[in-house]
């Protein structure tokens, strides 16, 4: 595969149609397929397929062939697109033999929690406890240090820079919940939590045992299709090519036995000669009859492993969903905890502004890694409808008062503070989605390092975003009504 094939390789689909090649069949004229040409010679085309995931990250591929006779046209992208999506392919492929090589790097011991075998990881920031498999205890540790280091992005890191929290995660719910009661003396049904008084963040593995178990058997059985289908165009190619040289070697010897018999005959030898020819070409011409077998035996095999790549890539994306809500709520905690051990303080109290540390908190809740790179940014949907439900009411708090907001604000100590708490929430995330790609670290210090020394809360915002909060709200109404 050449640096065409390998660049286009992984450019993430899902944009403008100039983005795309799409190609049109005669067979299929009302399915078009979309994707990428990584291959292309007289007789064929492959196609690579990319899907995306909900946050951006790129969630599966599949690569098809089809001949040229097949197609009745093709759209394709342009040459600057090409070389464009090229430049991010590499970038692409850096990053995800970097996370191959970060994963087969953390090493695990075996230690004991509560009473049972345990798996023990190190991360730059943190320590990891946990009673899942293997594999997924090194996926954890390696999104944490992800996530970690983008919250070093928004903030350097103040204090405490050799400590390691401890996080602790539980293969289900039975096991999560029994060591809360143990630790807290309570439980809770989130997903993950931060105690701030014991210092530790604790998670639940959400996957259910039973249906994972299903899933990864299915995954199992298409990929042994998939295998079986390789294997029958490997093992037709050989038969072809070992029935091609035998017949040849065949006729060769049988021409070369008649020369012998010959015995100088001019004529009989060219009778032999023509002999040879025509079945050489007889071999030649079965040949290419069978190549011909054999395209369309991989185009099928093509097609049904795209097919089955595609069932697996969705399983897997099951898999996944099942631990969205952990990993969301993971990243959610791993900030609060970050900001509790490494941040500012004010006496006992954490200095990062509450509704900055709840904001921050929900936006890299959304994280997702894609192939060793954390992809952040995407919207929170339940943040933003409420936002956007709050501003179709005329329920949205002044930016002032988000600002001021402390702790109580955003707690729930009966139910008619239900929505109060969860309009600081949507719009503590509104406003901190909107400023992360705006406002540079310096700035976010020299605002939190304000507030220590005393400075007006909003006058200490105005400063940090350059312009007075009435047009930053306007701003940030822009900014959420043009998410999706």
């Amino acid at each position: 595969m050449g640096k065409l094939a390998i660049a286009a390789a992984l450019i993430l689909l899902g944009g403008p149609e100039s983005e795309r090649d799409v190609v049109w069949l005669k067979d299929r004229p009302d399915r078009p397929v979309e994707g990428i040409i990584v291959e292309e010679n007289d007789q064929e085309i492959k196609l690579l397929k990319l899907f995306k995931g909900e946050k951006g990250q790129t969630s599966g591929t599949a690569a098809v062939k089809f001949r040229k006779s097949r197609i009745a046209k093709i759209d394709r992208m342009t040459a600057a697109t090409r070389r464009r999506l090229i430049r991010k392919y590499e970038g692409f492929r850096d990053r995800r033999s970097r996370m191959a090589e970060a994963l087969e790097k953390i090493k695990t011991r075996r230690v004991s929690l509560m009473g049972k075998t345990a798996l023990q990881t190190f991360g730059t920031h943190f320590r990891v406890v946990s009673t899942c498999e293997e594999a997924f205890v090194k996926e954890v540790t390696y999104y944490l240090d992800e996530v970690f280091a983008a919250y070093k992005e928004s903030f350097a890191i103040q204090r405490n820079a050799d400590r390691r929290i401890d996080v602790y995660v539980l293969s289900d719910m039975e096991e999560y919940t029994g060591f809360l009661k143990g630790k807290l003396g309570y439980a809770l049904e989130n997903p993950a939590l931060y105690s701030p008084r014991r210092n530790f963040i604790a998670a639940c593995n959400m996957i259910q045992k039973e249906e994972a178990a299903r899933i990864r058997k299915a995954i199992l059985a298409v990929e042994r299709e998939i295998q079986e289908w390789k294997k029958k165009v490997a093992d037709r190619e050989t038969e072809v090519r070992r029935e091609v040289l035998e017949f040849k070697r065949k006729v060769r010897a049988e021409a070369a036995a008649a020369r012998r018999r010959a015995r100088g005959d001019a004529g009989l030898l060219r009778k032999i000669a023509q002999w040879e020819r025509e079945e050489l070409g007889r071999g030649e011409k079965w040949e290419r009859e069978n190549k011909k077998g054999l395209d369309a035996l991989r185009e099928e095999a093509d097609e049904a492993i795209e097919h089955n790549r595609t069932i697996a890539a969705r399983n897997r994306r099951i898999l996944l969903d099942q631990n969205k809500r952990m990993f969301e709520a993971l990243f959610h905690e791993g900030f609060h905890a970050f900001a509790q051990n490494f941040l500012w303080m004010r006496g006992t109290e954490i200095a990062v502004p509450r509704w900055l540390n709840e904001g921050l908190a929900s936006y890299y809740e959304m994280s997702a890694v894609d192939a060793g790179e954390l992809v952040h940014g995407a919207p929170h949907p339940g943040l933003l409808a409420l936002v956007r439900q709050a501003r179709h009411k005329g329920e949205l708090l002044p930016i002032e008062t988000i600002l001021r907001g402390d702790a109580g604000k955003f707690l729930v100590q009966h139910g008619s503070q239900a929505h109060r708490s969860n309009l600081y929430y949507a719009q503590s995330w509104a406003l901190a989605h909107y400023m992360v790609e705006r406002v540079s670290r310096k700035r976010m210090q020299a605002y939190v390092l304000a507030l220590l020394a005393g400075s007006d809360k909003v006058r200490a915002f105005e400063q940090m975003m350059g312009a007075n909060v009435r047009h930053v709200e306007a701003k940030v109404k822009h900014h959420v009504a043009g998410l999706e």
